[in-house]
């Protein structure tokens, strides 16, 4: 499944209007560990398309959302839920790690 590649204005516009959870996805270069966990999300995205929102942003683009949100080692892979941070992961995470805090956003009544 594509990710879509945000703007800093195009990420705050979706974290206020999400009525489902939001992982994002802050990449910067063309790192090995980079793309191992961009197809991770890739392939989990289609498990959860219908009630998790995938987006991904260029952090040597738009630096702003990375600094807002402490995103300082990348990749960085942080879920929102109701425009709040609900959980985070830096680094090689796994898929079934991923796939335990999306569910866990999902069934939470945050």
């Amino acid at each position: 499944m594509h990710i879509p590649t945000v703007t800093d204005q195009m990420l705050e516009k979706v974290l206020q209007a999400a009525a489902s959870p939001v992982l994002v996805e802050f990449t910067e270069g063309d790192s090995p560990v980079g793309a191992r966990v961009h197809h991770r999300i890739e392939a989990i995205a289609e498990e959860f398309d219908d009630r998790v929102i995938f987006l991904r942003i260029d952090c040597d683009e738009n630096p702003t959302p990375a600094a807002a949100w402490r995103a300082v080692e990348r990749p960085c892979v942080i879920i929102f839920k109701r425009n709040r941070e609900f959980s985070r992961c830096m680094g090689n995470v796994d898929r079934e790690s991923l796939a335990r805090l999306l569910e866990r956003a999902i069934m939470a009544d945050v």
